[in-house]
């Protein structure tokens, strides 16, 4: 099962800010943008995107189709609020959606257990929660906030921690001319379910890929086990970058990059856990690392 990457993104939750925020960054790209769905505000509207209050209502006025046509519905980015999460990832499924993004945090436990138990049954790709988002370099934009930062190379990165991780990584490998296939943010959830295998196996076979970078934030033993797992049964070359906050602020000197990675703290593990998580990547094949500045040699010689 692979990702589609036809650019019929639906937006729940279009009234919430962060969506708006995100929406206003992509001004050429809205036209792959089919409707927008409201948490609340019925009298809520885009410019240039027909928003409704339900899926169904997207169909009946006919800006949206469940069947295969031009204004078929693909994927499901999600920012609603995290109570209303649940409710928008049991619509879109019922809506025969087959991709969804969660971009919102703070999704209560119980409903995150109830969206992948949810999804499983009906055979949905879930990315995310907190921050989820995927991208290809000036083709492809669905959850990831500035994308105009990730300039087209032959790197596919697959984030596990805040986007703006990303971001400043990103930043940084321009430095280098370095730039990307492919951007997947998992997002930053201990709670969330990662299918490492379908990412991993898709990267492996991406003829546009030719090396794979995971930043690596908090990450829960069994999460750590499953990426070992999967890691194993890929062919190409993959580096682990384990962040740590006080080496990644001190490498970086342009000035806005440092502003970003000032937003790092509270996604990082202590001392003891990059040691566990070292433990259990050295016996997987690939290159791990926690210094910032060796990424790019690492990409470099591969």
């Amino acid at each position: 099962m692979n990702w589609n990457f036809s650019p019929r993104i639906l937006i729940q939750g279009i009234d919430q800010d962060c969506a708006q925020e995100y929406l206003q960054q992509f001004d050429g790209h809205r036209k792959d943008i089919v409707a927008g769905i409201t948490d609340q505000n019925l009298d809520f509207t885009f410019d240039g995107i027909p928003v409704f209050s339900l899926i169904t209502d997207a169909f009946t006025e006919g800006a949206a189709t469940p069947n295969a046509s031009e204004k078929e519905m693909t994927t499901s980015l999600i920012f609603s609020h995290p109570y209303l999460v649940l409710n928008a990832v049991y619509e879109a499924i019922t809506a025969q959606i087959k991709q969804i993004v969660i971009y919102s945090e703070s999704v209560p436990p119980l409903d995150l257990f109830k969206i992948y138990q949810k999804a499983k049954l009906k055979d949905v790709k879930i990315l995310g929660t907190s921050q989820g988002g995927i991208l290809i370099p000036e083709e492809y934009y669905c959850g990831l906030n500035y994308g105009n930062i990730f300039q087209k190379g032959n790197i596919a990165m697959i984030n596990y921690a805040d986007q703006i991780i990303a971001v400043t990584i990103a930043q940084y490998l321009q430095k280098f001319d370095l730039g990307f296939s492919k951007v997947i943010n998992v997002g930053n959830n201990l709670l969330s379910q990662i299918d490492w295998d379908l990412w991993l196996k898709m990267l492996d076979e991406d003829k546009n890929t030719e090396v794979i970078l995971i930043n690596l934030g908090e990450i829960s033993t069994k999460e750590t086990k499953n990426l070992a797992t999967s890691i194993e049964k890929i062919s190409k070359p993959v580096i682990t970058y384990l962040l740590d906050k006080n080496h990644l602020k001190s490498k970086i000197n342009n000035n806005k990059a440092k502003v970003i990675s000032d937003q790092i703290f509270n996604n990082l593990y202590t001392a003891n856990s990059s040691e566990l998580i070292k433990e259990y990547l050295q016996n997987s094949k690939g290159i791990i690392t926690e210094d910032y500045q060796a990424i790019s040699e690492l990409l470099i010689s591969q």
